[in-house]
C-alpha cells in the first residue's frame, strides 16, 4: 500500500501520515502511527434559531468587535467578513433538514446556532499561501461550525431514505462537477444500525458519537467515512468543500493569513485561546464546535479552521503529481483523480485542512494539508459542508 503523503505550504513542516493498522483504521493502535500524536487521552437546552441572524446578532451581543490580535486598533483591525450582513442581504438560503428543531448548543457559551452559516465572496489567492499555486473561487457559502453529533443524529434518524441521488450535491461555481456518483451509494452502510457501528471508530471514550443524545450534542462529530460525510452534506443541502473553498476561507482569500485568525497576515500568534491543538506534548480532548470563538475564527467567521478535527474536502489528490495533485490552472476547479470505493484497502486519498487535536501548532496553520483514504475513518477527522450562496 502507497504511504499517504502529507505536504504544507510555505513555512510549515512536512513529515507522513501513515495508513492505519487493521480493519481501515479501526485499530485504536492508530494513535501512535503519527509523528504529530501522542497516546490518545481518555477524554443545554435552547429554542431554534433564525439561522441567517445567527452568526451576526449573537456576536454582536455576546462578544463585542473581533480585536486585533497584535494589540493594534480596534475599530482598524476589526473584520468586516465577519459580520456577513451586507453579504448575506443579497442571499437568501434555507437551513437543511439537520437544523430542523435543533437547539442552539454551539459556540463560545453553548448558545449559537449550530447550523450558522455565511457566504463567502470569491476571489483569487495562493493555495498553501504558495505563489506557484493561485486559484480562483467564486462566491459559496461556507458552515460556520463542523458537522456536529446534534445534527448527524438526524441524518442518522433518517438514513437510509435520505441517501442522494445521482447527480446530486453539484457545485454551482463547477460545470464539469457531477455530484454524487451512484457507485458510491453501494460504499455507503446498508442502514442506521451499520452506520452507527461504523461512526464507533475508536476507543469509546475518543468517538464523538453516541447512540442516544447526551452530553455530546455539540460536539465535532468524527469517525465518518468520506462517503458518509458527502452523503450527509448532499442530504442537508450543500456538499463537501473544494480544497480550494476550504483553503480559501482559511487563508482570509486574498489576504494570505498564516492562521485563520491572522491579524496581521503575518501575525504567528497561536495559543490555546485561539484552537485546540497539542501543546507541550499533551492532546487536548475534542472540544465543542466554536469553543475558541472569537479568537479563532477566520475572516468570515468560521469556527474551528484550524485545530479540534481535520476536515474532508471534495478533492482527491494524485500523491505522485506537481504540488501533490493541486490541478492547475484552477477557476473553481476540482481536482480530477476519481474517487476510489474499492474494499479493502484505503480507497483514493482524500485533501483534508486544517490540523486537528493531535496537531502540533505549526500543523494547524492555514496552509496545514494532509491526505487520507476515503474509507478510513478516524477520530481527528470531521467535515463542514458548503453550499450554494
Amino acid at each position: 500500500m502507497a504511504p499517504l503523503v502529507i505536504a504544507f505550504g510555505a513555512g510549515c513542516h512536512s513529515g507522513l501520515r501513515h495508513p492505519p493498522p487493521g480493519d481501515a483504521g479501526r485499530d485504536a493502535t492508530a494513535a501512535t502511527t503519527d509523528g504529530d500524536r501522542t497516546t490518545r487521552d481518555a477524554a443545554g437546552e435552547g429554542a431554534p434559531v433564525n439561522h441567517d441572524a445567527a452568526v451576526t446578532d449573537d456576536a454582536a451581543v455576546t462578544d463585542g468587535p473581533l480585536t486585533s490580535q497584535d494589540g493594534g486598533d480596534t475599530a482598524a483591525t476589526a473584520d468586516a467578513g465577519r459580520n456577513a450582513d451586507a453579504v448575506d442581504a443579497a442571499h437568501v438560503w434555507t437551513p437543511g433538514p439537520s437544523c430542523s428543531n435543533l437547539a442552539p448548543t454551539c459556540g463560545p457559551t453553548g448558545t449559537r446556532d449550530c447550523c450558522a452559516s455565511t457566504v463567502i465572496p470569491g476571489g483569487t489567492f495562493n493555495r498553501g499561501n504558495d505563489p506557484a499555486w493561485p486559484a480562483t473561487v467564486s462566491d459559496f457559502r461556507l458552515d460556520v461550525y463542523e458537522i456536529t453529533v446534534g445534527r448527524f443524529r438526524a441524518f442518522v434518524a433518517a438514513y437510509p431514505a435520505d441517501l442522494p441521488a445521482p447527480g446530486a450535491g453539484r457545485n454551482p461555481n463547477d460545470p464539469s462537477d457531477t455530484g454524487w456518483d451512484a457507485s458510491w451509494t453501494a460504499v455507503l452502510p446498508v442502514d442506521a444500525t451499520a452506520l452507527k457501528k461504523q461512526v464507533k471508530c475508536d476507543l469509546p471514550a475518543n468517538n464523538t458519537w453516541t447512540d442516544s443524545p447526551g452530553a455530546n450534542e455539540n460536539l465535532p462529530m468524527n469517525c465518518m467515512e468520506w462517503f458518509v460525510a458527502q452523503a450527509f452534506c448532499i442530504w442537508d443541502g450543500g456538499r463537501l468543500p473544494t480544497e480550494a473553498e476550504w483553503n480559501y476561507a482559511a487563508a482570509g482569500g486574498s489576504e494570505q493569513r498564516l492562521y485563520p485568525w491572522s491579524v496581521p497576515p503575518s501575525d504567528a500568534t497561536v495559543d490555546p485561546s485561539h484552537a485546540v491543538y497539542q501543546t507541550n506534548s499533551r492532546t487536548p480532548p475534542v472540544s465543542p464546535v466554536g469553543s475558541r470563538s472569537p479568537l479563532g475564527d477566520g475572516k468570515w467567521g468560521q469556527s474551528d479552521l484550524a485545530g479540534n478535527l481535520w476536515e474532508f474536502t471534495r478533492d482527491q489528490l494524485d500523491i505522485q503529481g506537481p504540488g501533490l495533485g493541486y490541478p492547475s490552472p484552477c477557476k473553481d476547479c476540482i481536482s480530477s483523480v476519481p474517487v476510489d470505493t474499492t474494499r479493502p484497502g484505503p480507497g483514493s486519498n482524500d485533501a483534508i485542512r486544517g490540523g486537528g487535536f493531535y496537531n502540533a501548532s505549526t500543523g494547524v496553520a492555514s496552509s496545514s494539508r494532509q491526505n487520507i483514504g476515503v474509507l478510513y475513518p478516524e477520530a481527528d477527522i470531521g467535515a463542514r459542508c458548503a453550499r450554494a450562496p
